[in-house]
């Protein structure tokens, strides 16, 4: 790779920036007015280049300045009991969605998955024994036929959350039962 083709590697165009930020194109060109560095202003044609390194160092600094930390990363004492109590707050909002049942700790939601991955693999594991005796002498299709009505049922009852809850709890409803079935537990 020759010395120039070196030096272009970290130079991207507006468009190329955006992407690799996360950002619009119209975004890009509020920040280049803010004063974030052009590497290569563009003519004839040419799209302006951007110095990737330097425009990320600009994007650091900008977000460390709007946020207060910039030189040195002193706040006053107003500054910072109003972070301290911000972050209370937003701890606060989180503790009442989690007992609202709005949010839930990521370890009971892998947990929860893997109980209903476990029920689902034995639901679909107990097919074959099911379906042994009514498939001997049958064609192809027909075997498919009644492999696929009894996945179907399973697939059905695990939607509705039968075999999810232990098998003391894991009562057939009647289809007229008021009552309300079990609901997945995820």
């Amino acid at each position: 790779m020759t010395e120039k083709a070196t030096a272009d590697v970290s130079l991207v165009t507006r468009v190329q920036l955006a992407r690799i930020m996360g950002k619009d194109r119209r975004t890009i060109a509020k920040w280049l007015d803010d004063g974030m560095p052009c590497a290569v202003k563009g003519r004839g044609g040419l799209p302006s280049r951007y110095s990737l390194p330097a425009c990320v160092q600009w994007y650091i600094a900008r977000e460390l300045q709007a946020n207060g930390a910039a030189g040195g990363g002193e706040l006053s004492p107003a500054e910072s009991m109003a972070r301290l109590n911000r972050k209370r707050t937003e701890e606060l909002e989180l503790r009442l969605q989690v007992r609202r049942g709005q949010l839930v700790e990521a370890s009971a939601v892998v947990h929860e998955y893997a109980d209903l991955a476990n029920a689902v693999k034995a639901r679909i594991r107990a097919v074959p024994d099911a379906v042994a005796d009514q498939v001997a002498g049958l064609t192809p299709q027909e075997i498919k036929r009644v492999l696929l009505a009894k996945l179907d049922d399973a697939l059905r009852e695990l939607a509705r959350g039968a075999g999810l809850l232990p098998a003391a709890e894991d009562d057939e409803t009647d289809e007229d039962d008021p009552r309300p079935r079990p609901e997945a537990r995820l």
